[in-house]
């Protein structure tokens, strides 16, 4: 099974998953440090840091959902229409274990991501709000760490 998936990693490049995931998450940085520092009716859109933190987590899980889905999209359906999976199939390895790796490599590299891109964020965000102090809650590292994982 390891061998499969090792053979998969090197046909479709770790590089280019990365460098997507990278640009999903300087995007989500982008809209949720927008707005941090939006003020609706004089109150921000933040009323603590517990809401900047749920905030960026749903965002996070729903990008890397869709981001899951392309992948299974690249990985497998895209075999099956240029029918490249025949030569796989030709393999003496069972159909499903050649399936649940290329499901493997999905679902290790999208928890990977989450759990990258809400430590990430969320440190971000506690040094913009050290800089920029604009939420009134202690912005602590264990409350990172609580709601990270």
């Amino acid at each position: 099974m390891l061998n499969i998936i090792k053979l998969e990693l090197k046909k479709y490049k770790l590089s280019g998953l990365i460098k997507g995931a990278l640009i999903a998450t300087s995007i989500i940085f982008l809209i949720v440090a927008l707005l941090f520092f939006v003020k609706v009716d004089d109150e921000l859109s933040f009323e603590n840091v517990n809401d900047a933190l749920i905030l960026i987590d749903t965002a996070v899980r729903s990008v890397f959902i869709i981001y899951a889905a392309s992948l299974i999209s690249k990985l497998v359906i895209d075999e099956f229409k240029s029918k490249t999976i025949s030569i796989l199939f030709m393999y003496p390895v069972n159909r499903k274990k050649i399936l649940i790796a290329k499901l493997l490599i999905i679902a290790i590299f999208t928890f990977v991501s989450i759990i990258f891109a809400n430590t990430v964020l969320a440190i971000l965000f506690y040094l913009i709000n050290s800089i920029y102090p604009t939420l009134e809650d202690t912005y602590t590292l264990a409350l990172i760490k609580k709601n990270t994982h």
